[in-house]
């Protein structure tokens, strides 16, 4: 399970804890996010992929 931050490593898999969003930060680090459910969810993968939009991935 991710903890509070990290960097990302190739061929791993992050799960984020129950009750937590997990998402990725402008400097490309994962991280957990305490917000409200969304769509009923927690964590919840919307979350997630509206934190990597208009990121440089290069």
């Amino acid at each position: 399970m991710a903890n509070k931050v990290h960097s990302r490593a190739g061929g791993t898999v992050y799960v984020a804890p129950e009750a937590v969003h997990l998402g990725v930060s402008d400097e490309k680090r994962i991280h957990l996010i305490d917000a409200p459910q969304v769509g009923g969810f927690r964590p919840s993968g919307n979350v997630l992929l509206a934190s990597t939009k208009r990121k440089r991935w290069r």
